[in-house]
């Protein structure tokens, strides 16, 4: 084969094994195994650190440090996730999370402020669940996380 069919092949193979880590990490943090999770998605930065999707890397990772409590770790990967999509509503809905996880109750106030600016029909801790991956082990502590950055759901 020539050289430039040998390279597409190998980069197709090695994309492929990629998003395989990712589904993989993705289904493991969404069903609870926070650590698996992380390992899976680490693995992609791996094989891939200059992915053209590593802001959706950088928000699995952020699952993973935030089921398993560590909140300054998922604080930072939901920055980098944030740096190519600043605006995005639930990167800031994460943030604001995160941030009243940590206790940083200003930094939390502000983020939930932009967040419920975007979703003004979220009300409800059901709202919130019918937003987010169905099922999901994080959703309570998402919703945690935002109740703790001064969001007050309806019962």
């Amino acid at each position: 084969r020539p050289r430039g069919v040998k390279i597409l092949i190998r980069n197709h193979s090695r994309e492929n094994r990629c998003l395989s880590y990712f589904r993989q990490g993705m289904a493991q943090v969404h069903s609870g195994d926070y650590q698996q999770g992380e390992r899976a998605i680490l693995k992609t930065f791996e094989l891939s650190p200059a992915d053209p999707d590593l802001s959706l890397f950088y928000t699995a990772l952020f699952f993973a440090y935030l089921g398993q409590g560590k909140y300054e770790k998922a604080y930072e990967a939901v920055e980098k996730a944030s740096h190519r999509h600043p605006g995005q509503g639930h990167l800031l809905g994460f943030r604001a999370a995160v941030l009243g996880h940590l206790g940083k109750t200003l930094d939390a106030k502000a983020a939930l402020e932009r967040y419920i600016a975007m979703r003004p029909n979220l009300k409800t801790r059901n709202n919130y669940r019918s937003i987010f991956v169905p099922n999901s082990s994080l959703a309570d502590i998402i919703i945690e996380g935002l109740i703790k950055a001064g969001w007050e759901p309806e019962e």
